[in-house]
């Protein structure tokens, strides 16, 4: 047999050894520790991160569907401002159209007749037959007298005539039209003559020859006897189309585009309008003084709808 050889380390060297690896051992878990809590930290600030963008990502979606809202609403908003730009009081408040021959404001007719309106002998018959009365035209509260449901087929059917009462109201809204025309900001309208709109007994002022005091006559009518009643009335209609003149120069000094359909001027001291006389005339036929009060209703529409087309440019500019 061979001799084996032992080599002995010293207990010492062992100790020391051991101790060292120890100390490596320590420091070992030491860093794994370290590593560990890192570790940890970064899966904490990762998930505080994605918490984060995942707000940001929902605010920024909840801000862009503000602002959509918004444009819209704006858009919107813009539209409908549009849209109030073009409405105006004056339109709704004196509603100006017709009625077959009549010139109409705010559903009363201006005119004293017009002819008749040919009606179908079916109808005729029809309307003869019923037993039932037809309705009466209601305006501002007021009845007109009722229409005859006796019709004779074979008779010529009459002219149709307003009342003196609708006529009067008509005229009443003519005044306060030009005096709120007159009185709207900046408008540059004045009258010669004052207006004195009552409703259907309204009264107009009128100022001869420069005077500063106002003679007032009656802007209203009817068919009862009065001294110089006609006369005093023809007054009244001349120095009213006086102030639809002075409106018109007035807006044309602004627009020299804005001409009226139906001119007004005196021929040999007789105010006339589209060549009728505005007077009513003693032996005049009722329905040239109908056609004349229809043109001065035209005439007015387009003062009216040219000085809010002025107003209206004005307040964009």
């Amino acid at each position: 047999m061979s001799d084996i050889v032992v080599h002995t380390i010293p207990i010492a060297e062992v100790k020391e050894k051991n101790q060292q690896l120890r100390m490596q051992l320590d420091e070992i878990r030491a860093r794994r520790k370290t590593l560990k809590q890192l570790g940890d930290r970064q899966s904490q600030l990762i998930s505080l991160l994605e918490t984060e963008r995942n707000k940001t990502y929902m605010d920024q979606d909840r801000a862009l569907h503000e602002l959509q809202s918004e444009l819209a609403l704006s858009m919107s908003n813009e539209r409908l401002l549009n849209l109030f730009m073009q409405w105006n009081a004056l339109n709704d408040c004196f509603h100006i159209s017709q009625c077959g021959a009549f010139g109409t404001i705010n559903g009363l007719r201006l005119g004293l007749e017009s002819a008749p309106i040919e009606q179908p002998v079916d109808s005729v018959i029809a309307l003869t037959s019923s037993s039932v009365a037809p309705e009466r035209r209601r305006y501002f509260g007021m009845t007109s007298p009722p229409m005859q449901a006796s019709i004779s087929p074979s008779s010529a059917s009459p002219p149709i005539r307003v009342p003196w009462t609708e006529i009067n109201a008509a005229l009443g809204q003519v005044a306060l039209l030009l005096t709120t025309l007159e009185k709207f900001p900046q408008s540059g309208i004045q009258y010669h003559h004052q207006l004195l709109p009552q409703g259907s007994t309204t009264k107009i002022g009128i100022r001869r020859n420069g005077s500063a005091t106002a003679t007032l006559y009656n802007l209203f009518h009817d068919d009862s006897f009065q001294w110089f009643g006609r006369r005093n009335f023809n007054l009244a209609i001349e120095s009213l189309c006086e102030c639809v003149m002075e409106a018109a120069e007035t807006v044309q000094r602004r627009d020299a585009a804005m001409e009226l359909p139906y001119a007004l001027e005196r021929v040999k001291g007789e105010l006339q309008i589209g060549r009728l006389p505005v007077a009513i005339a003693f032996g005049q036929s009722g329905t040239e003084w109908t056609r004349a009060m229809k043109y001065l209703l035209t005439d007015i529409k387009h003062i009216l709808t040219f000085r809010l087309f002025l107003s209206s440019n004005s307040n964009t500019c």
